[in-house]
């Protein structure tokens, strides 16, 4: 296991604090006491992420289609932060779920299986 020390104070004019690393002993292009610049992943965050262009919006609400076996249905959500093309999902939708990433596409669906379970019952 690596060996971390961090230095409990941050110099005020860069924002850095300093670190010390061991590193394993295959690295190569590195001698002790040298200084590196590095970075740390400090937490990891699981997020719900659906492409933006997916998302719906009805007046004030915002929603996705959500595929259910042969059934297609628009479902309300909570959007969060954008990430890149994607939006979080914040509540609303569960992680495994499909969605339709073609909101008009799947309107259309709606509207023409509407139509011909209409047709079928007369």
């Amino acid at each position: 296991p690596a060996q971390l020390i961090l230095f409990p104070v941050a110099d005020p004019a860069t924002s850095t604090v300093r670190v010390r690393l061991e590193l394993p002993e295959r690295s190569t292009g590195l001698y002790p006491g040298q200084f590196v610049k590095v970075a740390f992943t400090v937490g990891d965050t699981e997020r719900l992420l659906v492409p933006a262009h997916s998302i719906v919006y009805r007046s004030e609400v915002s929603g996705v289609y959500v595929v259910q076996g042969e059934a297609v249905r628009l479902r309300q959500v909570r959007l969060g932060s954008r990430f890149g093309e994607d939006v979080e999902v914040l509540a609303g939708l569960q992680a495994g779920e499909q969605i339709a990433v073609d909101p008009v596409a799947a309107g259309i669906w709606i509207v023409n299986n509407r139509a011909a379970r209409d047709t079928d019952s007369e």
